[in-house]
């Protein structure tokens, strides 16, 4: 169950030959910080999960439930990077499904409801090449309700702006405080910098209203 493959030239079963991946096939005991560690050491990069110590499992309800990733807005979300399965049915089959054989449990098993169809045992993704990329990271404690419905309300006003910009990550919010950290594969400091600026002067521009903000 830990298991972990890199094959520069992976054919789905029942695919053509001259259909080829570089794809990384992961066992269902494999975390994402193991996932992480053996695609940046072929030179590829994966599309997946992220927790304290990248602990979730790189092939459960991750994917089962839909896969959100920071590299989403680039290249979509861990069901769009699946390629193949492997899964044992509640009849004690052991079958590989994906888009050739088996195709309608290959797509149930992608946000359908997961673990309804079956206990998967492997999962094999598509790679990427490892790229540099652009990190923004914003955080800012509020004295006041109200103006931590201004910031809250300005900040997911802007967040569809940086999702079309190539941006993707993880935020959060308590009684006062706010946090939004981001990354953008193969962006240039000039181009993160302009895309970013309205959000970095909408949150300076509420220091006079008790925001204290980090960015």
């Amino acid at each position: 169950m830990k298991n972990i493959t890199y094959n520069p030239e992976f054919v789905p079963k029942g695919a053509s030959t001259n259909e080829t991946y570089e794809a990384l096939t992961i066992g269902a005991g494999v975390q994402w910080y193991e996932a992480y560690a053996a695609a940046n050491d072929s030179g590829r990069s994966v599309v997946g999960g992220m927790s304290p110590g990248a602990s979730i499992g790189a092939a459960g309800g991750w994917l089962q439930g839909g896969g959100h990733s920071a590299l989403s807005p680039s290249y979509g979300l861990g069901v769009d990077n699946a390629i193949e399965i492997t899964v044992v049915t509640s009849t004690g089959e052991y079958l590989t499904v994906n888009d050739y054989q088996y195709s309608d449990l290959f797509w149930a098993l992608r946000g359908g409801g997961g673990g309804t169809y079956g206990i998967v045992t492997s999962v094999t993704y598509r790679t990427y090449p490892s790229l540099p990329v652009a990190f923004y990271v914003m955080e800012a404690n509020v004295t006041t309700s109200n103006v931590m419905n201004e910031l809250i309300g300005g900040v997911l006003q802007f967040q569809a702006n940086l999702t079309d910009a190539g941006w993707g990550g993880y935020g959060g919010i308590s009684i006062n405080s706010t946090y939004l950290t981001i990354i953008a594969p193969n962006m240039s400091t000039e181009v993160a910098n302009a895309t970013t600026q309205t959000l970095t002067d909408f949150v300076l521009s509420l220091q006079s209203q008790g925001v204290s903000p980090y960015i």
